[in-house]
């Protein structure tokens, strides 16, 4: 069966429109590749935008993703930051490599390398082979009760079902 992108556009902006937050996530993405709609990654983002604010987490992967590289809207590592947790906290894996990552380096966050561990090794456990890589070089700068921290953060961690960003 062939794809229509254009046909899937108009039936996700109806339903964007009327405040659907996975269409609008999915409008964002055909915006962002160029599918069925014209390439427009600042409308991308606005769609992204209006996902997120409702706890989408695709929204707020993807809005993180814009945010982090500057498409469509002005570079902010912080704000990208604060999407990729609240991603993270629903328990999506590539959000929590990220997140993970950005404790690490200290990238729109304050460094902290429990919080780094904890994320990485989340992201780590559902398969993604970057974070076991970079997991386990990071396990071996930590002091023990850094990676003490680590493992009780890590114990305690509950992924939450939606998380809209605080206004």
């Amino acid at each position: 069966m062939k794809q229509d992108y254009k046909q899937a556009a108009e039936w996700y902006r109806k339903a964007a429109e009327q405040g659907h937050a996975g269409a609008q996530s999915a409008l964002g993405e055909l915006y962002q590749a160029g599918q069925g709609v014209p390439f427009d990654e600042a409308e991308a983002a606005r769609w992204y935008r209006k996902a997120a604010d409702q706890g989408d987490l695709g929204g707020q992967y993807n809005l993180a993703v814009q945010y982090e590289l500057g498409r469509g809207v002005t570079e902010n590592q912080v704000e990208a930051a604060k999407l990729f947790r609240l991603a993270a906290e629903q328990g999506e894996p590539l959000a929590q490599y990220d997140l993970g990552q950005r404790y690490e380096r200290g990238l729109g966050v304050s460094p902290d390398l429990a919080e780094a561990f904890k994320w990485l090794s989340l992201a780590a456990d559902k398969g993604i082979q970057d974070a076991v890589k970079t997991r386990d070089a990071l396990k071996r700068t930590l002091s023990s009760d850094q990676l003490g921290d680590a493992k009780r953060r890590i114990e305690t961690f509950v992924p939450k079902k939606t998380s809209p960003p605080a206004k």
